[in-house]
């Protein structure tokens, strides 16, 4: 659980570096730029959740076929971790793009969203996601 907040965080510090200096500099005062940044986000979010995701999957798989490590149920928790990874950069993408967009519309400067205050949101919310997707997918088989 660790490593994929990790991930999310990741994603929140390089999310944060591209969006708060546009909106800083009001370069984001259209709707259909804020809606693109969301969009972006959100795309992102989803390709780069897919990728690590089918990273951990593929991770367990490997090591099960090493050593049976995770036992008979390995496929359940390969995809409770992917899945999980999934939500987290989602999350992480989505949280690091438009808190400095609903600071600003809130009259506050976007650049307080920071790295660390986002970093720390998503570390937070991303044990929460974690543990969720754990609870529900492992649920009368592991737990």
């Amino acid at each position: 659980s660790g490593a994929a907040v990790v991930v999310g965080v990741s994603t929140v510090g390089y999310l944060g570096f591209l969006i708060v200096p546009p909106v800083v500099g009001f370069v984001a005062e259209a709707a259909n730029l804020r809606w693109s940044f969301g969009l972006l986000a959100l795309l992102g979010g989803i390709m780069l959740g897919l990728i690590l995701g089918l990273v951990g999957f593929g991770r367990i798989a490997i090591w099960q076929s090493i050593s049976p490590i995770y036992g008979p149920h390995w496929l359940l928790v390969a995809t409770t971790v992917g899945v999980a990874l999934v939500g987290i950069v989602l999350w992480g993408s989505i949280a690091g793009s438009m808190l400095p967009l609903i600071l600003r519309r809130l009259g506050l400067d976007p650049a307080t969203s920071s790295a660390p205050f986002v970093a720390t949101l998503v570390d937070v919310t991303g044990l929460i996601i974690y543990f969720t997707v754990a609870l529900v997918m492992l649920r009368g088989t592991l737990l």
